[in-house]
């Protein structure tokens, strides 16, 4: 785990333990417990003698670097106990290895991750998030009325997995369908049914023909899909026609269908 400061095994303090020989003014180097006094700045470091607090710039100084000094000259067996605190900032470099936030957490600024970021909980995001690389979430809520693209003419591509569909608001998109050269002409039609947006065959638009002619009417020659006949209304095709296997059109009563 990652920590602000020093590790554990080094804590965010130091004690430092001199007992006097006598007539000592000054404390520096290795202490009763061979550690060596050290500190970066003289303002967090606290100074006792015999367990009595000294006063800074008083009883004592930190002028020199990593010693304690202008001492009154101690008697044997005097003990002096320095206390150095650790002096951090607030981390604004790089978590290396795993690293874990318990609580809520607010950044103001740009977040970068390099890597994979894993999430358990919402995650409530205020103004504009760009995501380079795959965003795998269970549920997305945008609050807001804009999903754009910051590639210049670039796609936003929904592709659910398997025959999975797109639900855009009362809307069903099946998207799962295969699209190839047979179907150039091909246009989306809503099934008012089952609200399914479908490909599906364009209607016949009129008689076609080279040039400006306008001479045929083309209609294709195997039924592979379900059909009825719209009601009130009478169908036409050119034959042969052929239904495939286990494909039904209906005629209702009052419709005609006429293969010719």
């Amino acid at each position: 785990m990652a920590y602000i400061g020093k590790t554990p095994s080094q804590a965010v303090r130091q004690r430092y333990y001199y007992t006097a020989s006598g007539s000592e003014t000054s404390l520096s180097g290795a202490d009763d417990n061979s550690k060596t006094l050290a500190f970066s700045d003289g303002e967090y470091v606290d100074v006792y003698l015999n367990g009595v607090s000294l006063v800074a710039g008083t009883d004592y100084n930190t002028n020199t670097a990593n010693t304690i000094a202008g001492l009154s000259a101690l008697a044997a067996s005097d003990v002096v106990e320095i206390v150095v605190y650790d002096t951090f900032s607030v981390h604004s470099g790089t978590f290396n290895g795993p690293t874990t936030f318990n609580g809520n957490t607010t950044t103001t600024g740009n977040v970068t991750t390099t890597g994979n970021v894993t999430t358990t909980g919402d995650v409530t995001i205020t103004g504009a998030t760009a995501v380079t690389g795959s965003l795998a979430v269970d549920n997305i809520s945008v609050n807001g009325n804009l999903i754009s693209s910051t590639n210049t003419n670039g796609d936003i591509d929904i592709d659910p997995a398997g025959t999975g569909n797109v639900l855009l608001g009362n809307f069903e998109f099946d998207v799962d369908q295969t699209v190839g050269s047979g179907q150039d002409n091909y246009v989306l039609t809503y099934d008012n049914s089952t609200g399914h947006i479908s490909l599906e065959a364009t209607a016949a638009a009129g008689a076609v023909g080279g040039g400006s002619d306008e001479i045929f009417y083309e209609n294709g020659q195997s039924v592979t899909t379900n059909y009825t006949i719209t009601n009130g209304k009478n169908a036409m095709s050119a034959g042969p026609i052929t239904i495939n296997s286990g494909v039904t059109v209906t005629v209702g009563t009052g419709e005609t269908w006429t293969v010719v």
